[in-house]
C-alpha cells in the first residue's frame, strides 16, 4: 500500500504524462540549472550523477544523453513509471530509475532502496524543501558524494517581496513544502554538513515566478525559441525589483 508521501506525490505528478522526448540546452524550465551544472562540470561524459526526487527524469535524461551514468530516485511510484517509460523511448542506456523514499521523510511505509556511494555529482534541485529533515537529507548526500564531488542545491527562498506579499501561500501547501528558506541560514547548513560552498545565486523573478506558481503556467508553451532567452533577461531583470524567489548552491565535499 503506497504511503501518504507517496500518495501525495503521485497525485502531484498526475499532471505529468508519458513523454518521448530529452530536453535541450534550452528548456525554459531549467534554463538556470543546466547553466549551473556546466559550471560545475563543463564535460560531465562518464561522471557518477544522483538526481534526488527526480521526478519524471527530465534532468536524469539530459545528463545521460551527455554521456554522464545517472541514478535517478524518487518517492513517486508515478513518476518513476513515466521516467522508465521515456528510457525505452528514448533507449537511454546510461539511466537507471529506482523508486525510493528520500532520506528525512519520516515515513517508514515508503519504500527504502540502498543507494550506493562514490557519485561525481548530486542533484538537489526544487527537493530540500519538501523533506522534513533537511539536515539528515544533506548529511546522507555528503557520504555519497566521493571527495571533491560536488552537489547542486536549489531551493525556494523566504526573503523576496513576492513571499512577504503572501504571493507563494497557496503554492507552497498545494506543492507539498515544509518550509522556504533564509539564504544565509541555508549556507549555513550546508556548510554544517561538511560542505564548501563553490557558487550561491539568485534566480526566478517576477516572470516565472507567476508562471510557475498559478494557473497561468499554460502560458509557458508559448514561451519557446528565441523568445527563451529574453523572457530569461526580462525575469533576470524583474529579480532587482522584487527579489529573487530561488537560491541556487554549489557545494563541494
Amino acid at each position: 500500500m503506497s504511503s501518504k508521501t507517496e500518495s501525495f506525490y503521485d497525485n502531484y505528478h498526475k499532471q505529468n504524462l508519458k513523454n518521448r522526448k530529452i530536453i535541450t540546452r534550452n528548456n525554459v524550465t531549467y534554463w538556470h540549472i543546466i547553466r549551473l551544472l556546466e559550471k560545475v562540470h563543463q564535460n560531465i561524459a562518464s561522471k557518477k550523477v544522483l538526481d534526488i526526487g527526480c521526478g519524471v527524469g527530465p534532468l536524469s535524461f539530459y545528463l545521460s544523453n551527455l554521456g554522464a551514468f545517472v541514478l535517478g530516485i524518487d518517492v513517486s511510484a508515478r513518476a518513476i513509471a513515466l521516467a522508465k517509460y521515456t528510457q525505452l523511448e528514448t533507449r537511454s542506456d546510461s539511466v537507471k530509475f529506482i523508486h525510493s523514499s528520500l532520506s528525512g521523510t519520516n515515513d517508514k511505509s515508503a519504500p527504502a532502496v540502498e543507494i550506493p556511494s562514490g557519485f561525481d555529482l548530486i542533484l538537489c534541485t526544487e527537493v530540500i524543501e519538501h523533506i522534513a529533515d533537511d539536515k539528515r537529507l544533506l548529511e546522507d548526500c555528503h557520504a555519497k558524494l566521493k571527495k571533491g564531488g560536488a552537489i547542486v542545491i536549489t531551493t525556494q527562498r523566504n526573503d523576496g517581496l513576492l513571499y512577504k506579499m503572501g504571493f507563494f501561500k497557496g503554492h507552497d501547501v498545494r506543492a507539498g513544502h515544509f518550509r522556504r528558506y533564509d539564504p544565509n541560514k541555508l549556507i549555513k547548513l550546508i556548510e554544517d554538513s561538511g560542505f564548501k560552498i563553490l557558487i550561491q545565486q539568485d534566480a526566478d523573478g517576477l516572470l516565472r515566478s507567476i508562471l510557475y506558481t498559478t494557473r497561468l503556467s499554460f502560458l509557458l508553451k508559448f514561451v519557446k525559441g528565441p523568445i527563451i532567452p529574453l523572457f530569461q533577461w526580462l525575469d533576470a531583470a524583474s529579480i532587482k525589483i522584487v527579489g529573487a524567489a530561488d537560491i541556487q548552491v554549489v557545494g563541494i565535499k
